[in-house]
């Protein structure tokens, strides 16, 4: 009885290890097979075709006690996300220290301007509004920013690079 135990088990590892290497195989690790691993969004197989605007890209702004990056779509119409950075910023009875990714449909870019609010505390009343335009002779993004903290507002001026 024992036998057949250790005969039954033995089998089930056997084809649970070749399985297991089949999938392995399948991953893509045969030369020459393609690697299905790593998916391409839609965004990605649009903008394959779509020229890349000027505007386009990840744009990094400094400003008092953090930063944004904004990923700007490839052609250019609007901002895909915002990452951003926030070291004891401080506005109104609130100082803040936070990170995060931020989207939107809404954040469209009109000519070369935009206007992007991120709600930093849901549902509390602490927004962060950027504004920006685009400056074509020095191929920069550059605008100001503005805290709402309950009522009290705070704001400056930011400078994007790439």
């Amino acid at each position: 009885m024992r036998e057949r135990r250790f005969a039954r088990t033995s089998l089930l590892l056997v084809l649970g290890l070749s399985f297991s290497m089949a999938c392995g195989a399948l991953s893509g690790e045969i030369p020459g097979m393609p690697d299905f691993s790593a998916t391409e969004t839609q965004d990605a197989i649009m903008n394959a075709a779509t020229p890349a605007s000027p505007l386009s890209g990840d744009w990094r702004a400094a400003f008092d006690s953090g930063e944004a990056v904004f990923h700007i779509a490839r052609d250019g119409s609007h901002i895909n996300s915002i990452d951003l950075r926030l070291s004891g910023w401080h506005c109104g009875g609130t100082t803040m220290s936070t990170n995060m990714q931020v989207r939107s449909s809404s954040w469209t870019i009109d000519g070369k301007e935009f206007s992007a609010t991120i709600d930093l505390n849901p549902p509390h009343i602490e927004e962060l509004t950027f504004e920006g335009t685009y400056d074509a002779a020095s191929q920069t993004w550059s605008g100001t920013w503005d805290g709402d903290e309950y009522g009290t507002h705070c704001n400056g001026d930011w400078a994007a690079t790439r």
